[in-house]
């Protein structure tokens, strides 16, 4: 499995949860933490926790920040050889409001930096069976070795604003499965249709959020299915909260595509996993760690 994309540090803000975008200016903070994160640093993890072996095909920096993002990736299992370092490590601030919802800021200093070399990068695609693509600028450069060594390509396209995307169309033009946020779409399905016809990906996928995700593949029957469930707490009788939805989307994506394409698993199966890693995710405050593992993804799909 390979992860071709940006991994970075997300500080993660948590207000009071009285607070509103339009409280005053100033206020004491509930809580601030910095995560090991951004789409690559989700999604690779999210595949190692599932016990696939992962490499990472990106770019972290020879500072604090990088050297805490190596070490945590490497403890995970992931394979590194294809990260580049140098320069400084990739960095948002995302504020989570008392519902989990989030926005989120990125630093955009760091557009530039400097591509894996291609030899390694053909070198890690002949290995892999499937690679799954975030949006880093230089991303595109991967994207048709890929198709001509036969690796099937999962592109996370995040929240795009439509077909008018220029910027993501390369990527479109290239995916055999897409997945999208719904955030910033007017017209989820009529989107998916249409990057069905723009490209060859046989399934699209759009999250939406607390709505579940909408499932339109090139030949059937479109699926708006709802969100997964957990099991009750023992403690409190409850469902856990959703806490946090970084990298709610990364979890989706990385439940479907491991389902559909590492596993065999049905459309249905696979799409279901995606939810539960998704809802998984959104119980784990301020960090990356323990996203959901194959052991407890067998005791909720039992």
């Amino acid at each position: 499995m390979l992860v071709v994309g940006a991994v970075g540090v997300d500080t993660v803000v948590y207000p009071p949860s009285t607070w509103t975008w339009t409280a005053a200016p100033e206020g004491t903070l509930a809580e601030v933490r910095d995560v090991v994160a951004h789409a690559g640093g989700y999604s690779s993890r999210g595949y190692a926790a599932l016990g696939y072996r992962t490499a990472v095909l990106g770019h972290v920096g020879a500072d604090p920040h990088g050297r805490w993002v190596r070490d945590t990736l490497s403890a995970d299992g992931i394979d590194l050889t294809g990260c580049v370092t140098s320069g400084r490590t990739a960095h948002s601030v995302n504020v989570v409001d008392s519902s989990g919802a989030r926005r989120n800021f990125y630093d955009p200093r760091l557009v530039g930096v400097q591509p894996p070399d291609a030899t390694l990068a053909l070198s890690l695609l002949r290995r892999s069976r499937m690679a799954h693509v975030n949006l880093p600028d230089w991303a595109r450069t991967v994207l048709q070795p890929a198709r001509r060594l036969g690796v099937l390509l999962v592109v996370d396209l995040q929240d795009t604003p439509g077909p008018d995307d220029d910027y993501r169309r390369d990527f479109v033009e290239a995916a055999d499965l897409l997945v999208a946020s719904g955030a910033n779409l007017a017209d989820p399905e009529g989107y998916a249709h249409w990057a069905l016809s723009a490209g060859p990906a046989r399934l699209v996928v759009v999250g939406m959020g607390a709505a579940g995700c909408l499932v339109v593949p090139r030949h059937g029957q479109v699926l708006a299915v709802p969100p997964a469930s957990l099991p009750a707490d023992p403690a409190s009788g409850a469902e856990p909260d959703i806490v946090d939805t970084n990298g709610a989307g990364d979890s989706l994506a990385v439940g479907i595509a491991s389902g559909l394409v590492l596993d065999g698993l049905s459309l249905e199966q696979a799409v279901r996993r995606g939810l539960l890693c998704a809802r998984w995710c959104c119980t784990l405050r301020g960090t990356s760690d323990g996203l959901l593992s194959r052991d407890r993804l067998r005791t909720l799909t039992i």
